[in-house]
């Protein structure tokens, strides 16, 4: 998100959803077998094996464009600019105005900006009151924030095992993961798909976490 803190949920969705449709035409074209019988009718020098084929020939994995990222136009550039100038980098007008938008957006009372998702879990389990000794449960497949915020604060991170179908964090293992010192879960959504909250909240209400 840029420095202009503009939430505009419906347009960008339009631009999230075109996105995953050339991701799937990705997939499509670029498999491993599509891709091998393409293979089979070019002409390679001798020695060319085609189970390995981006690592014995000069040919790309896909012929498909990479788009440009993050979308933006004339909206963002106006809005960034807008803030620059203004000198007020941190919590300025458009920040308060993102906060409150943000949090209305998401059915809540508050929302604080904060410099990163590092930062913002972190902030997460203090607000918790998870302190050192505590056990926190998190994903073992994750960017690695999520367990290093909980080390940050003193806490241990204890790793569960993830669903095979969505990667994201498998509620059984969550369950059988808790003990007396367990304080909190943070579940990650992967790639689009999205970590079964239905049953880890109510896990988490079960056990007062």
């Amino acid at each position: 998100m840029s420095l202009s803190m503009v939430w505009e949920p419906c347009d960008r969705m339009q631009h999230v959803r075109g996105l995953s449709a050339w991701l799937r035409d990705v997939a499509t074209v670029c498999t491993p077998q599509s891709s091998k019988q393409r293979l089979h009718s070019a002409t390679f020098p001798p020695g060319t094996s085609l189970d390995y084929p981006l690592m014995s020939s000069q040919l790309p994995a896909c012929n498909i464009e990479w788009p440009a990222w993050p979308v933006h136009d004339d909206t963002e550039r106006t809005a960034l600019l807008g803030v620059l100038e203004s000198g007020k980098w941190w919590f300025g007008e458009r920040v308060q105005q993102f906060e409150a938008e943000y949090a209305a957006f998401q059915g809540a009372k508050y929302s604080v900006s904060c410099t990163n998702g590092t930062t913002a879990i972190e902030m997460a389990l203090r607000a918790l009151g998870v302190v050192e000794g505590d056990e926190v449960i998190v994903p073992c497949y994750s960017f690695i924030a999520t367990a290093s915020a909980v080390v940050t604060v003193g806490a241990i991170p204890v790793f569960a095992d993830i669903c095979p179908d969505s990667l994201c964090i498998d509620p059984d293992d969550v369950e059988a993961k808790i003990t007396t010192r367990t304080k909190a879960i943070i579940p990650v959504h992967v790639a689009g798909l999205i970590a079964d909250m239905q049953r880890i909240n109510a896990i988490a209400e079960k056990h007062n976490l």
